[in-house]
C-alpha cells in the first residue's frame, strides 16, 4: 500500500475539489481551478496543502519519491488539461498554438523524469502514463476513425479509473501565477508552509498585507496564532476546544435537520447576527452540551434523537394541532419529509427489480438508460448538472450549500408522467404482477411491491375501476408517482 497520508490534517473544500480534479477528469468543464477567464496578474500566493490521488499498491515508497510523485501528478494534470482545453475546443486565447507546444514540451520533459522511476516504482509511472498518452492505445480510436471518414467527432465524456486510490495530503505552498494575461496556473512548492497576503477583491494582481495564520480571534481562548506547519491540525483541534460550544451547536443543528426535515436554526451555515434565531434554543443548548459530554459521539446523538417520543410521532395531522400551530414549529407531529432525489431514484430502481447494488467503482452517467447503480455513484459535472437531479433541488456543485431547497415544480410532474425512466420502472413492476390469477391479485401484488402493504377495500375498488379503461402498467405508474411513494411515512 502506498504510504500516502502524512499527518492528521483534514481536507478543505478547496482540496476536495482539487482531489476530484486530479483523478476524476470528467470533461472540459472539470478542473476549472485555472484556465482562460481566471484573474490574470503578476503573481499571487495561496497557502494550502497539496492533495493527490495515487494508486494503492503493495509497495512502500520513499518519502522523497512520494512527494515528488505528488508534484508530478498535479503538474502533469494541469498541463494535460490545458493542452486539451486549447486543442479540443474553439479557443479565444491569443497565441494558443505556441502555448500548447510549450506545454507539450514540458510534459515530455516530465515524462522522462517519471520514467526514471520505472525500475523501482513501475506502478507509479503507470498511473502517470495517461497524461502523456491520454488514449492509452484504447480510448479515442473509434473517434479518430470516425473523424477520418468525415463524421462528427464525439466529445470525450471523460476518463474514469477503477484502480483503488489512496488519498495523500502534503503540506505545500500554492502560488497563483498570473504572469500570463490569458492563462492562470497554480504552482505548488511541497514542504512549505507560509503566511499569505490579503488579496484585495480576490485579485492575485493586487496583494495586500501579509496575514499571519491564526484562529478567528472572536472564538480564540488566548493567543490565536497557528504555528505548527500549515496550521490545519491546530485549527481542527481549536475548533473542538476553543470553539467547542459553537461547533457542537452547528453539528447538532444539522443532524436534527436531517432527521426532522427542519433545523433549529433555519440558516445552518450562519449562526451569526445575520442568521435566523433558533426555534428551540434551550433544546439546542441541551443537546449540544450532552453531545460534548458524550465525547462528540454522532452515534449517541442519532440514538438520542431517534429514540425520543418527538421523533417517533406519526406525521398525520390533528385538527387541534393545526388550529394551534399550523406550521408545526412546536413539533406536535413528525414533519412530512420528501425523499431526496437520490433515494427516490434508488427506490424506483429497487421496486422494479433493477437496482445494481455493487459498491464502489467508477462513477456512471445518470443520463444513461443502462445505469441502474445507486445514484450516489452518479457522475457529477460541475458545469452540466444532470437534468433529473436539477429538477429535484440538487444543489449547484459549484457552490457550497447548507441545505437543499425543496420545491414542487411542473418539471417534477413531467418527470413522473412522461420520462422513459418512470415508464420503464412501471413496465417492470407490472410485468412481475401480470401472472397473478386475476385483477384483484395483480393490484395487491403492485401495492405490496411498491408501497409495502395491501390495499384497503376502497383503494382496491378504485384500482379495478381504473383497469376498465387503463392498463396495469399505467396503474403501476400511478402508484410510483404517489405521495406515499415519495414521502417518508
Amino acid at each position: 500500500m502506498v504510504k500516502a497520508v502524512r499527518g492528521a490534517d483534514g481536507l478543505s473544500k478547496r482540496e476536495i475539489a482539487r482531489q476530484h480534479d486530479v483523478f476524476t477528469v470528467q470533461g472540459e468543464d472539470e478542473g476549472a481551478l485555472h484556465g482562460p477567464g481566471a484573474d490574470p496578474g503578476d503573481r499571487g500566493e495561496l497557502g494550502d496543502d497539496l492533495v493527490i490521488g495515487q494508486p494503492a499498491q503493495d509497495v512502500d515508497v520513499e518519502p522523497a519519491v512520494e512527494m515528488r510523485y505528488a508534484w508530478l501528478q498535479n503538474r502533469l494534470f494541469d498541463l494535460a488539461y490545458s493542452v486539451k482545453l486549447l486543442t479540443d475546443e474553439a479557443s479565444t486565447v491569443v497565441d494558443s498554438a505556441a502555448r500548447v507546444a510549450r506545454w507539450k514540451s514540458e510534459i515530455e520533459s516530465l515524462k522522462q523524469e517519471a520514467l526514471g522511476y520505472q525500475e523501482s516504482y513501475p506502478q507509479l509511472v503507470a498511473s502517470l502514463e495517461r497524461y502523456w498518452n491520454p488514449n492509452g492505445g484504447r480510448r479515442g480510436a473509434p473517434d479518430a476513425a470516425n473523424a477520418a471518414a468525415g463524421g462528427p467527432r464525439r466529445r470525450n465524456r471523460g476518463q474514469t479509473f477503477d484502480t483503488p486510490f489512496a488519498n495523500g495530503v502534503f503540506e505545500a505552498a500554492q502560488y497563483v501565477d498570473g504572469s500570463d494575461p490569458q492563462f492562470t496556473f497554480i504552482h505548488y512548492k511541497a514542504g512549505e508552509a507560509r503566511d499569505v497576503p490579503l488579496l484585495k477583491a480576490g485579485n492575485v494582481a493586487t496583494p495586500g498585507e501579509i496575514i499571519p495564520r491564526h484562529f478567528p480571534t472572536v472564538l480564540a481562548r488566548g493567543e490565536p496564532g497557528l504555528k505548527n506547519g500549515s496550521g490545519r491540525l491546530d485549527l481542527a483541534q481549536r475548533i473542538f476546544s476553543d470553539a467547542a460550544p459553537l461547533a457542537a451547536r452547528v453539528m447538532v443543528n444539522r443532524v436534527w435537520a436531517w432527521h426532522f426535515g427542519k433545523p433549529f436554526v433555519a440558516t445552518p451555515s450562519d449562526f451569526g447576527a445575520q442568521g435566523e434565531r433558533p426555534t428551540h434554543p434551550e433544546l439546542l443548548d441541551f443537546l449540544a452540551a450532552r453531545f460534548i459530554q458524550n465525547r462528540w459521539s454522532l452515534k449517541w446523538l442519532h440514538r438520542e434523537i431517534m429514540t425520543s417520543a418527538t421523533y417517533r410521532q406519526a406525521s398525520s395531522p390533528r385538527q387541534a394541532g393545526l388550529a394551534a400551530d399550523a406550521g408545526n414549529s412546536l413539533l406536535w407531529r413528525m414533519n412530512p419529509r420528501r425523499l431526496d432525489i437520490e433515494s427516490y431514484r434508488d427506490t424506483l430502481l429497487r421496486v422494479s427489480g433493477r437496482l445494481d447494488v455493487r459498491p464502489s467503482g467508477p462513477s456512471d452517467d445518470l443520463q444513461s438508460p443502462q445505469n441502474t447503480r445507486r445514484t450516489v455513484y452518479g457522475r457529477i459535472s460541475r458545469g452540466r448538472t444532470n437534468s433529473l437531479l436539477k429538477a429535484y433541488d440538487f444543489p449547484d456543485p459549484m457552490q457550497t450549500a447548507g441545505a437543499r431547497d425543496q420545491t414542487i415544480t411542473p418539471l417534477q410532474q413531467l418527470f413522473v408522467m412522461n420520462s422513459p425512466f418512470m415508464h420503464d420502472a412501471a413496465a417492470q413492476v407490472a410485468a412481475a404482477a401480470v401472472n397473478e390469477a386475476d385483477d384483484p391479485a395483480r393490484i395487491e401484488k403492485l401495492f405490496r411491491t411498491i408501497l409495502g402493504r395491501d390495499p384497503v377495500r376502497a383503494e382496491l375498488d378504485r384500482a379495478l375501476d381504473f383497469l376498465h379503461g387503463g392498463t396495469l402498467e399505467q396503474y403501476a405508474q400511478v402508484l410510483l408517482s404517489s405521495n406515499e411513494m415519495i414521502f417518508w411515512p
